[in-house]
């Protein structure tokens, strides 16, 4: 039992080696993805299906959400994809960001936190859709068509905006990871 537990740990550190010689530095890991850095690109290797859909059809076409970039599907099933790095935002998010995407920011946390985490998701999708309608016509528009993506891989998608999923360039709010399938997540968790 010891060395079957040795061989597998070995195996584990191994491909941990050679997955960060293929990718870059790695920076980060959630629930879902691991991160890492080559030059200004990040390679994320996951199974969240959010971000498959994100490479896959994109989220919206303006400029809140960044572009991701389908690479490959590993043998494990997991997908490799590629976007530009935002490095994260170090000191006030307040200062960081231009007036304008500051109040957005602060309007989706609120969001967030008011959202009706029990019920149905249909009473959830309910409060987004009408939420949104309190956000300038462009934002609306780009969040209704994310997370109207979002809903062709599932009908139990959440939405988190924290600033660990957030990036801000040139002063403009980039909502980087945003949308999570619900119940993928709770999958996840119990495996653990």
């Amino acid at each position: 039992l010891n060395f079957v537990l040795f061989i597998r740990a070995m195996c584990l550190i191994f491909t941990s080696k050679f997955i960060t010689m293929k990718y870059g530095k790695k920076i980060g890991q959630g629930m879902f993805t691991t991160a890492y850095l080559d030059n200004n690109t990040v390679t994320l290797v996951t199974d969240d299906p959010i971000k498959e859909c994100a490479a896959i059809f994109g989220l919206a076409h303006g400029r809140l959400f960044p572009s991701v970039i389908y690479h490959e599907q590993l043998e494990n099933g997991k997908f490799v994809l590629l976007m530009n790095y935002y490095p994260r935002v170090k000191g006030s998010l307040k200062e960081a960001m231009d007036k304008e995407d500051y109040k957005i920011y602060s309007q989706l946390r609120k969001m967030c936190k008011d959202c009706p985490v029990q019920g149905s998701q249909w009473g959830r999708f309910d409060y987004y859709y009408n939420a949104f309608k309190g956000f300038p016509e462009w934002v609306c528009e780009e969040l209704t068509e994310a997370l109207d993506s979002c809903r062709n891989y599932s009908d139990n998608i959440m939405i988190e905006v924290s600033p660990r999923n957030i990036a801000v360039s040139d002063g403009k709010l980039i909502l980087l990871d945003i949308f999570f399938c619900k119940y993928k997540a709770d999958e996840k968790r119990k495996r653990k």
